[in-house]
């Protein structure tokens, strides 16, 4: 009768607590909707939609760089339509114009909200041109990047009818992300960027042409300097022979630098790998996997940065990394990795998590963004998940999105290994396909001023514990 009555203020218990999240989640998000309103109607943005093949236009529309379209269905975009919002000047207009299949460039310029295209000839966009119109033109810029047939994501952002696409090469568009900015308005020219600092890899021979495989070039670089500088460029390396920093190395990549992965049927690779050594930073440029590329179907295990085999005071900052077979990050593989920081870097379209964290203590992440992770399963955002006699412990995720992901925006998953001591602060989860929070058998969180919206909220704990 007494373990009865106990099992049943456990129960009770639960239920209490799960009420108790589930309408703090419901409060989130009108929270959430009531500040994006605001928002929305004190700057100048950009609504548009897109019409995907078997799917028409019923995605409907999406604002502010969200993604209209799809990845990893291999659906062309057929047409596109793109609108101002918010607190738009009267003399300020948007217009575009597509590339499409058998017909090339359009004529005319579609217009504030107007058809680009077409519509029931199943012929694919190829490429998009975007501009503002108007005198105030001038103060603000649009951006806008595609998700392109075979390249994915790689082209990057452009700007004000800049081509985003391709002619010529007959791909498809996927997707389309878009965003209105405001220009600068001061007078003063800005400070003159600091000269890069560390050994070039051109020096050694890296050619960056997007086609000669420069990994071993790099390699050398990094072997005979503590600092190492990667200019503009597209450097593609062997996943199968990944690049390995040393320790007490600092590489820093320009803005427009790309490490492109040769493609690879192992499914065990990476574009970085640290294993074993400390005081390693990297920052700055782009990391892109071969997930459209690889050989072979076997395997989950291509990461864009992999950290392993007891690792430490690793820094990982300023940097997008896309594409991947495997994960965008990772962190563990006994032993246990430690004080790693993440700071400021966008893992997108990796095809199993967008950062997983295994074997790990003291991580840091912040100011990052993990989104539109697809592939193969768990497909989350960030996914915590150490193995049998591994530990995740003392791991704090600071203003961070998980968005988009086709699992969780954030699993905790301590069916094997276990996890304790995780803050959760100030970050969103929002558009998951699966559950926004997932926590199995966790012990000792923290979640404090955290934003989780979901077209369909599901709640599930298993064996959690807090303070």
């Amino acid at each position: 009768m007494n373990a009865n009555k106990s099992l049943n203020k456990v129960k009770m218990c639960l239920r209490r607590t799960a009420i108790l999240m589930s309408m703090l989640i419901l409060l989130a998000t009108n929270t959430f909707a009531s500040e994006l309103e605001t928002s929305s109607s004190n700057s100048v943005g950009a609504t548009y939609r897109t019409h995907i093949q078997n799917e028409g236009w019923a995605q409907g529309w999406m604002s502010n760089a969200a993604l209209s379209g799809s990845e990893g269905k291999g659906y062309r975009l057929e047409g596109i339509e793109i609108k101002l919002i918010g607190n738009n000047p009267a003399d300020l207009g948007i217009e575009y114009r597509t590339h499409v299949q058998n017909i090339g460039w359009e004529q005319k310029w579609a217009v504030n909200g107007g058809f680009s295209g077409s519509e029931g000839k199943g012929l694919r966009l190829e490429g998009v041109q975007i501009r503002l119109t108007g005198t105030r033109a001038a103060d603000y810029s649009v951006k806008y990047r595609t998700h392109i047939q075979n390249e994915g994501w790689a082209q990057g952002w452009v700007y004000d009818g800049a081509l985003s696409g391709s002619e010529g090469k007959s791909l498809r568009l996927e997707a389309i992300e878009i965003v209105i900015e405001t220009k600068t308005t001061a007078t003063t020219p800005p400070p003159a960027a600091p000269a890069p600092e560390g050994k070039n890899v051109r020096d050694y021979g890296a050619t960056g042409n997007g086609s000669t495989n420069d990994t071993a070039a790099i390699q050398t670089a990094l072997n005979e300097n503590t600092t190492v500088y990667i200019p503009d460029g597209t450097y593609m390396i062997n996943v199968d022979q990944p690049l390995k920093p040393r320790s007490n190395q600092t590489i820093t990549l320009s803005s427009n630098a790309v490490l492109k992965a040769l493609p690879s049927a192992n499914g065990y690779n990476a574009v970085v790998r640290m294993s074993g050594v400390s005081q390693v930073n990297i920052s700055g440029g782009k990391i892109v996997g071969e997930r459209y590329q690889h050989k072979g179907s076997s395997g989950e295990w291509g990461m864009g940065i992999h950290v392993i085999q007891g690792s430490n005071n690793i820094s990982i900052s300023n940097m997008t990394i896309s594409d991947c077979w495997g994960d965008g990050i990772f962190l563990g593989d006994s032993p246990y990795v430690s004080d790693i920081t993440i700071d400021n870097v966008i893992s997108d379209n990796n095809r199993r998590q967008g950062l997983s964290i295994t074997d790990a203590k003291r991580v840091i992440v912040k100011n990052s963004v993990f989104k539109n992770t697809n592939g193969t399963l768990p497909e989350a955002g960030i996914d915590i998940e150490p193995d049998a006699n591994q530990t995740a412990e003392d791991i704090k995720i600071i203003n961070t999105q998980m968005v988009g992901n086709r699992g969780s925006g954030l699993d905790l998953w301590g069916i094997n290994g276990v996890i304790q001591n995780v803050e959760v602060v100030g970050s969103t989860m929002r558009d998951n396909s699966n559950m926004g929070i997932r926590l199995i058998k966790a012990s000792h969180l923290t979640f404090d001023s955290n934003t989780v919206i979901q077209q369909i909220i599901r709640f599930k704990i298993y064996h959690y514990q807090s303070k």
